[in-house]
């Protein structure tokens, strides 16, 4: 926790009929079960294309928005959402909501529990996707959500989630605009580097590989590198991290 301050992390999940059903989040709200002003992320797995993930997020940022006074933007700005697209197999379409709510967790001293802690890095330009930029960055951030956790270091933390910029034909024409080159001339490829930049950065962090060996060959050419602890999905121009410990 912050400096004199005592929170108690907790996770709800609801079910999604559609992507554009925030029903389930909206009666948490309703009853009181969550202030809206207490969730610091949420991760939704929504039916449909990466079309139907997008639709989902303005859905949830409207809802968001309308609780709790801001704008859409504002609401995109202080909230991670990592929208997957597709339910493959046996999953449910739902929402995951993470919740920092002020209070003494209920717990023996000393006990482990649950804390989140979340972090975002600036937007990123184009060229520095995939780039051992992108993994400084990245790394800052993770050590940041580890503070905002109230951790001193790493061995307590069970997962880092990471949402990544995701490399698009406008981007590329951005930066080539501007006389700037991209990790690679394929938009797919460059979004796959920029998920291995993201892995490495979680990786750097948590100690699980030196910051020494991290070059741009080092990028999804290495597989000896990797994190255990560290999960990157590309679809924004920052990077938002969740940690869990």
């Amino acid at each position: 926790e912050s400096a004199g301050e005592v929170r108690e992390a907790q996770v709800f999940t609801v079910p999604m009929a559609a992507p554009d059903d925030v029903s389930g989040v909206a009666e948490l709200f309703d009853a009181g079960t969550v202030d809206p002003a207490h969730v610091v992320a949420l991760i939704a797995q929504t039916e449909g294309d990466g079309y139907a993930r997008g639709f989902a997020a303005q859905c949830l940022q409207l809802l968001l928005a309308e609780r709790l006074g801001l704008s859409r933007d504002a609401v995109f700005a202080r909230i991670p959402m990592l929208m997957i697209g597709g339910t493959a197999g046996l999953m449910c379409p739902h929402v995951t909501l993470f919740v920092n709510r002020p209070g003494v967790p209920d717990a023996a001293d000393g006990a482990p529990r649950l804390a989140l802690g979340v972090a975002s890095t600036r937007a990123l330009l184009p060229e520095e996707y995939g780039t051992p930029r992108q993994v400084a960055l990245v790394a800052e951030a993770v050590r940041a959500a580890m503070a905002d956790a109230g951790l001193a270091g790493a061995d307590d933390v069970v997962c880092v989630e990471m949402k990544c910029p995701q490399m698009t034909e406008a981007r590329m024409q951005d930066a080539l605009g501007r006389g700037a080159g991209v990790v690679h001339p394929s938009p797919a490829a460059a979004s796959s580097l920029s998920r291995g930049a993201s892995a490495l950065g979680a990786a750097v962090a948590l100690g699980e590989v030196p910051a020494e060996a991290i070059t741009q060959a080092a990028i999804a050419g290495r597989p000896e590198l990797f994190t255990t602890r560290g999960s990157a999905s590309s679809g924004s121009e920052q990077v938002a991290v969740r940690v869990v410990v």
